[in-house]
């Protein structure tokens, strides 16, 4: 907690907003016992994070796991209100490979869910323009 308010002071005085908020909403964990070594196998946590593009066009998500029970994960690509496309990739962070990417339109929100999948991953968003968002969830 304490470490949480000296990060808010810190960036009060820097006025940088934007890193702040994507450092905070990095990950969001449910589940006794999260961050134990192993605790996304034995207990299945509930995840989420997302991640905002800034002015280098791109961002990552911190990992998360498969859901333990149905085994999927959930992505979110918002790129409405921008006038150029933005591509995304699923990365599994195991094997450090592509499982799913693709481009979304410009003016488009893209949600879908990626069954059968039993990893860790992470979401890439690239070549997008500032404030395009991204979220990977598995509740």
């Amino acid at each position: 907690m304490k470490r949480s308010r000296s990060l808010a002071r810190t960036v009060a005085v820097l006025g940088a907003v934007v890193p702040a908020v994507v450092a905070m909403t990095a990950t969001t964990a449910h589940a006794s016992g999260a961050g134990r070594p192993g605790a996304a196998d034995s207990i299945g946590i509930m995840a989420s994070s997302s991640c905002i593009v800034g002015s280098s066009g791109t961002c990552r998500t911190a990992i998360v796991p498969a859901n333990a029970l149905g085994h999927y994960v959930d992505v979110v690509v918002n790129n409405r209100l921008r006038p150029s496309p933005c591509n995304y990739e699923v990365i599994d962070t195991i094997t450090n490979q592509v499982v799913n990417w693709n481009v979304v339109p410009s003016n488009t929100r893209l949600s879908l869910r990626l069954p059968n999948v039993y990893s860790q991953y992470q979401l890439k968003l690239y070549w997008c323009l500032a404030s395009a968002t991204g979220i990977l969830d598995n509740d």
